[in-house]
């Protein structure tokens, strides 16, 4: 009990820094850009205080506004194995500020609240339309929470008397139907694994799957992104304590595999085979390493009699076109400068890291200031470099504060930071990429309260409303470290 009471200490001497109150809260999630708005209004909605007729409300509330968010869905790099700028898309990806994760974040809130609106909620989220992406995109559309939500939606909304009557496959095959993108097909195929339909519907989802997937072809970097051998053989499994053939189901994904493997194929494939951990944090999709051949998956682990193997011949390139552009950054002899800089606040000159008693002298600590001057004083090349220096920049910075060897320095590095973010805020690609420095400033001060709550001041005089508005947000309810850690 103590133990548990001293990791909560830092958490409720945040929540106590602050006198806003719930009204005033909602007043300023209201007078934010709509993604900031409908994440504010879904976190007030937690909050164990707000009576749950308002919790519904603000969901509700927070689900329209969501449809107006800059970014309509999740995108993830799928090449994370070169350096550059792949991380910090990624953990603006973590952040969900989508429309698409914004809505499902709602309908998740409003599950434990009233079934019947989560239902309701989950039917007004449009049409997913993911277009096809040109081997030179590598950042891919990740919808994968839609199909879970839709999951929980028809297992946590409908009654076993409606799920006799056929009301889960009515739910449920119209999403099916609509599949256009391969990266939508590992969620939908974990659905039908999961789902609790009779077993003549569970054919009905299996048939309703095997036809769109055939016709799915033409997007290669979607493709190798999206393995869906594994959640295949999952429909299969079921299938079988259910006695019921899955074999075309089988025929419909070796088709699949032979269409899109012996199309015109990206040039740069072999980058992107995921790693266990990618940034720090676990790789959700690492459970579903298939390897980057899928037709070597399926002759191992699917192909049952009649089906042949799949051949090479089978899944030989029609041609190699394209590569993705924009993997690497810092380019520039400025920004190299910068980070030369920096690496030398690591590494000394034989490439041996220094050691920590290294860092805490008045010599290095030194150096730490002479980087600040320079970042200071880093501007773009040009107009159209802007996003690229912005995404180099603020990660610099947080890469700066994660090498302090105290609070002292990690305090003056971050208050460098939340000046250059402040006033650089059109520089950015987007409003999440924007607030992506903020969440992390504001997400180190909820998990080290008592060592850099000096800089909530700093946060609420920052002039910004949103940063006023999540910084207050964190007092009042302090997030949990596996949501910070993954922006940091």
């Amino acid at each position: 009990m103590r133990r548990f009471a001293l990791l909560l200490l830092p958490a409720l001497c945040w929540s106590a820094s602050t006198s806003i109150t719930i009204d005033q809260l909602i007043t300023m999630a209201r007078a934010v850009p709509p993604e900031f708005s409908a994440e504010a209004l879904i976190r007030i909605a937690a909050i164990d205080k707000v009576e749950k007729t308002r919790k519904i409300d603000l969901l509700e509330e927070a689900f329209r506004r969501a449809g107006d968010a800059q970014l309509p869905y999740k995108r993830r790099a799928s090449i994370v194995k070169v350096a550059g700028p792949a991380g910090v898309y990624n953990r603006t990806a973590a952040q969900g500020l989508d429309a698409l994760s914004l809505r499902l974040k709602a309908v998740r809130a409003m599950l434990l609240l009233d079934a019947a609106r989560a239902r309701d909620l989950f039917r007004r989220i449009p049409p997913l339309k993911l277009p096809a992406l040109a081997c030179e995109e590598y950042l891919v559309y990740d919808v994968d929470a839609f199909y879970d939500a839709l999951s929980h939606v028809s297992r946590e909304t409908l009654t076993p008397a409606e799920i006799e009557k056929g009301e889960e496959l009515r739910l449920i095959e119209p999403y099916l139907n609509s599949i256009t993108s391969p990266v939508q097909l590992p969620g939908a195929a974990r659905l039908i694994a999961g789902s609790t339909v009779n077993d003549k519907d569970f054919q009905t989802l299996m048939a309703a799957f095997s036809k769109v997937m055939v016709k799915i072809k033409g997007d290669d970097r979607s493709f190798s992104f999206a393995p869906v051998g594994p959640p295949i053989r999952a429909i299969v499994e079921a299938a079988e304590k259910r006695k019921l053939p899955a074999a075309p189901l089988l025929e419909a994904y070796r088709l699949y595999i032979v269409n899109n493997m012996a199309a015109a194929r990206c040039a740069d494939d072999d980058l992107m085979v995921y790693e266990a951990t990618s940034f720090a944090f676990a790789d959700p999709r690492a459970a579903e390493q298939q390897g980057p051949d899928p037709s070597a998956y399926f002759n191992d682990h699917l192909r049952v009699p009649p089906l042949q193997e799949i051949k090479e011949v089978e899944v030989t390139p029609s041609k190699l076109e394209g590569v993705a552009t924009g993997l690497r950054g810092c380019d520039d002899e400025a920004c190299k400068s910068i980070v030369l800089q920096y690496t030398g606040l690591i590494f000394d000159a034989d490439r041996n890291p220094l050691p920590f008693a290294k860092k805490e002298t008045p010599e290095w600590q030194g150096h730490v200031e002479d980087l600040l001057t320079a970042m200071a004083g880093w501007k773009p090349v040009a107009p159209s470099a802007a996003a690229e220096h912005f995404r180099e920049k603020s990660s610099l910075y947080s890469d700066l504060v994660n090498i302090q060897p105290n609070t002292a320095g990690r305090i003056k590095v971050l208050r460098a930071e939340l000046q250059y973010v402040v006033k650089d805020k059109a520089g950015a690609e987007s409003r999440a990429q924007w607030f992506l420095p903020i969440n992390g400033i504001i997400g180190r001060v909820t998990l080290d309260p008592l060592g850099l709550g000096v800089l909530s001041d700093d946060l609420r005089n920052s002039g910004d409303p949103i940063i006023t508005l999540f910084t207050e947000l964190d007092a009042i309810a302090p997030r949990r470290p596996d949501l910070i850690m993954p922006l940091i």
